[in-house]
């Protein structure tokens, strides 16, 4: 196969979206990932074909017509096609659907904060790289406000941010950066970039080591709302790191050592204003930290799990068993009580999908980490008495966790608005 016909095979495989057995999906590589259980699954099994059989090859021809035709498409479309012509009035909407839409999953923003900035109220942090991270927000509004899965508006806006983030952009680290980075990568992959995602996320993170985001200053260096929003940045990008690294099965970059950085504080984020004299008192219910605060939690406690699960020789079914017993319940039992499972009829639409993503994300690990055993024990014909105890339990708790993931979701998907990015985590 020429060189460039399986570039192109590459390019059809890599997405997040993608349910593939082809070894060719290099994005996802371990046993973690959904694309490895299906391989697993089909290489087990004997009802596929080896790599190198003929039918294989002519699955690949088929990717590098289908491949083809597209780029021909979009030659074509591109020749005729004029820059999206974009109003304020239209950024404006992009604007308030980011913060209504997508700003309580990713909080890396101030909210009140922005507005003003953007309103020109308050000045501006650097006029070119703040331009960079309007045209990001707007990019990501733009996103949830149209429900095609094609949308060349979002594209075109990103395009224009891009723009500006050049390579000598890493010689000038802020706040503002980093955000931009953060923000790029969360846009990247909610439009099947998920590699390229990947690597915006990487540089936002050493950006953010470089500027000390990782470490703990007192009052006496700083003002709480720095002190504030540079926690908030932080713990964000954990969360975005730290699950796509589990999602694509690689091993985890995330510093797990000589970090000493506090969550955020759980409070109103119209209470703290870029000239607070004190940090606002918590509040005893779910605000735009919450979630933040809870899924960097998980992740803290969970990475022990996931370092076992990626490592040679694999865990045995008694050592998974104890790890879920203990940190995956410990961590259940620290979660707050007005973002508890039982909580979600009761939060606010806008919590309504931070809160659903933390109720299943912490049942996909469970489902990961026994996936194999039950893999082995539907192999051998869902015979129980080819099972010792301990893969009869963990094979039990995988389909609880399955079950209980397809009923939460079904009933999240009925109850609650149906967005774009809603569709992006439930699917």
């Amino acid at each position: 196969m020429a060189e460039d016909d399986e570039e192109g095979v590459r390019k059809v495989m890599d997405g997040m979206a993608t349910l593939t057995v082809d070894a060719a999906n290099y994005g996802y590589l371990g046993m973690a990932s959904g694309a490895s259980h299906l391989r697993s699954l089909w290489m087990e099994s004997g009802n596929g074909p080896s790599w190198d059989s003929g039918a294989w090859n002519d699955r690949r021809r088929d990717l590098q017509d289908l491949l083809r035709r597209r780029t021909e498409s979009s030659t074509i479309a591109s020749a005729v096609q004029t820059q999206t012509l974009v109003t304020r009035a239209m950024v404006d909407v992009f604007v308030d659907a980011f913060f209504v839409r997508y700003h309580p999953v990713f909080p890396i923003l101030h909210e009140p904060t922005f507005r003003a900035q953007y309103d020109s109220r308050m000045a501006r942090p650097g006029q070119s790289i703040w331009l960079v991270l309007v045209n990001i927000v707007a990019a990501l509004g733009a996103f949830v406000t149209n429900p095609s899965s094609s949308d060349e508006t979002s594209l075109s806006i990103f395009r224009t941010a891009k723009r500006y983030l050049a390579v000598n952009a890493l010689e000038t680290g802020n706040l503002t950066l980093v955000q931009a980075f953060g923000m790029s990568a969360m846009f990247l992959q909610k439009i099947n970039k998920p590699n390229t995602g990947y690597n915006y996320g990487g540089v936002a993170i050493r950006m953010a080591i470089g500027l000390g985001l990782h470490k703990e200053f007192g009052s006496q260096h700083m003002s709480p709302f720095k002190q504030e929003l540079r926690r908030r940045i932080w713990w964000s990008l954990c969360v975005l790191d730290v699950g796509a690294t589990i999602t694509y099965s690689r091993p985890l970059i995330w510093p797990q050592i000589g970090v000493d950085a506090a969550l955020p504080s759980n409070i109103r984020e119209e209470d703290l204003m870029v000239n607070s004299p004190v940090t606002p008192a918590e509040v005893d219910t779910a605000t735009v930290n919450t979630y933040l605060r809870v899924q960097s939690s998980y992740h803290l406690q969970t990475m022990p799990i996931y370092n076992r699960l990626i490592s040679n020789p694999p865990p045995l079914p008694e050592e998974l068993l104890t790890l879920d017993s203990t940190i995956v319940e410990n961590w259940l039992n620290q979660v707050p009580h007005y973002f508890q499972d039982s909580s979600g009829p009761s939060l606010e639409d806008r919590f309504a999908l931070p809160h659903g993503i933390n109720c299943w994300r912490y049942r996909n690990l469970r489902i990961v980490i026994f996936r194999p055993l039950l893999v082995k024990w539907a192999l051998q014909d869902g015979l129980e008495e080819t099972l010792t105890w301990h893969e009869q339990e963990a094979t039990n708790r995988c389909l609880r966790a399955a079950r209980e993931s397809i009923a939460w979701i079904q009933n999240f998907w009925k109850s609650r608005p149906q967005t774009r990015l809603t569709a992006f985590y439930v699917l």
